[in-house]
């Protein structure tokens, strides 16, 4: 996983962890994000069946 900020400048670049406490560090940075440029990050990710899932039922 990468992350980048409204400035296109590299914030993180890891692994993220599918616990709850993988997914609640996601949402502090996500809101981290949104706090310096206004506005929700744009969120790509490369869906990888059953791997993937978990993420983008916490995402949506």
């Amino acid at each position: 996983m990468v992350i980048y900020d409204h400035r296109q400048r590299c914030l993180y670049e890891g692994e993220l962890k599918h616990t709850a406490n993988g997914f609640s560090w996601l949402k502090e940075k996500i809101e981290f994000i949104k706090g310096q440029a206004g506005q929700l990050p744009e969120i790509v990710f490369e869906a990888t069946g059953v791997y993937s899932q978990g993420l983008e039922r916490f995402l949506k």
